[in-house]
């Protein structure tokens, strides 16, 4: 008798822990703890003369990219998701999967540098409401590259690194253009800014939900 094909759930529970123990296992952690530790040595530099939010997000700027775009963009790339689409598998699954494994790692590193810049010297980072803020917008920066990355699996790293500086750029300028940046929606949920707490947790829900949605109609078209 035929094994009866995967459920959602251990299709996703199956492609989350492959993808897990392949990141552990390598080097990424390892690059990523020094990268997390930025804005802590400028937090012990400034001393809290100067924002080191900012470096934290700049550190999401590379962590984000360096966890979810290698990952799914060299799996397009390389065509190896041709055998998982051959499989009784949803394609969105290797997406989702794949986020759910790398995504809370990527938060983890960067609220762990934010922590501990609060403590070398930052009292900004030593309350709860800009830590919540921030792995929220590690987790929707992580949605974003996962968009990107099946939009252009080539060169997903590059262009998902453009996106988000030019994402923090977007944080400077005013009018209604802040509506689509993360960085301004993440200081906005933080209380660092003018924008309602609210409006700035919706605001990273919308895009993560936006990016995701591109990212699965995205793949069920790419060819195998």
């Amino acid at each position: 008798m035929a094994n009866p094909p995967p459920t959602r759930a251990t299709a996703l529970s199956a492609l989350a822990r492959v993808t897990f123990k392949r990141a552990s296992r390598g080097a990424l952690p390892g690059i990523a703890f020094v990268i997390a530790c930025i804005p802590v040595l400028a937090a012990f530099v400034m001393h809290g003369r100067g924002d080191a939010f900012v470096f934290v997000q700049l550190v999401l700027v590379i962590l984000a990219p360096m966890f979810i775009a290698s990952s799914i963009g060299e799996e397009l790339e390389e065509r190896t998701a041709a055998y998982l689409w051959s499989r009784p598998v949803e394609r969105w699954a290797i997406v989702v999967g794949k986020v759910l494994a790398l995504a809370p790692m990527c938060a983890a590193f960067v609220v762990g540098g934010a922590i501990a810049a609060g403590f070398a010297g930052d009292a900004t980072l030593r309350t709860a409401q800009p830590i919540i803020a921030l792995a929220a917008g590690s987790l929707t920066s992580c949605a974003a590259v996962a968009g990107i990355a099946t939009l252009l699996p080539r060169h997903a790293m590059i262009f998902a690194m453009l996106y988000l500086l030019l994402d923090l750029g977007l944080v400077e300028l005013g009018g209604s253009v802040h509506i689509v940046s993360i960085g301004y929606a993440t200081r906005a949920a933080a209380g660092l800014d003018s924008g309602a707490v609210a409006s700035g947790a919706i605001a990273l829900a919308a895009i993560a939900t936006f990016w995701l949605v591109i990212a699965a109609v995205r793949i069920r078209r790419l060819e195998t």
